[in-house]
């Protein structure tokens, strides 16, 4: 049975649900309906770690743990985020958990999980502190959309829509290394 869903914008969200909104073809989407059927992500914490996230967002704010909310700088743990960015990791959290029929924007693929916010994308970051603390909080799944993959870039360009050119010009920029990179050594 189809959900029905009050958010304005799930209707453009053709990634969930496909019916040639964008101009492409219909049901080429993740079949997300038949899931929904059976989970929600009701009871299931997310750890979403990237650089940041903004934690006053109206869609996302029903969902977010900010009482688990990690600072990856500052090593803390509920008290927000110092310097973020925010940016991507909205976005990406958006993807993940949005409230679903709240009335705003779109609706998350997992809609009535709890979502643990996580500053991992900054300097000066100690990534096992990260996954301690997302241990420590209980999640049950760990986000991790650190890189950019060139695939994800082709996906937007200038056949589409000026936001879309937007995203792949971003995608396509020179990035630097998220973290210090190291050289193990050779085993035998």
């Amino acid at each position: 049975m189809p959900r029905l869903f009050n958010d304005p914008l799930f209707d453009a969200q053709w990634y969930l649900v496909n019916n040639g909104q964008r101009g492409g073809n219909s049901r080429i989407d993740i079949n997300i309906l038949s899931a929904w059927d059976k989970y929600t992500g009701k009871g299931v914490l997310v750890a979403v770690n990237d650089d940041g996230m903004d934690l006053t967002h109206p869609a996302l704010i029903a969902n977010l743990r900010t009482d688990l909310t990690y600072d990856g700088v500052r090593n803390t743990v509920g008290q927000g985020f110092d310097k973020a960015s925010s940016s991507h990791g909205t976005v990406v959290g958006s993807i993940v958990g949005m409230a679903g029929n709240d009335g705003i924007g779109g609706v998350g693929v997992a809609f009535d999980a709890k979502i643990i916010p996580g500053l991992a994308i900054a300097d000066g970051v100690d990534t096992a502190k990260l996954f301690l603390a997302n241990l420590a909080a209980g999640a049950s799944v760990s986000v991790n959309s650190w890189g950019k993959d060139p695939a994800f870039a082709e996906n937007f360009g200038t056949s589409g829509s000026a936001s879309d050119i937007a995203w792949g010009e971003a995608m396509n920029a020179p990035i630097r290394p998220m973290w210090p990179y190291r050289t193990l050594p050779a085993t035998s």
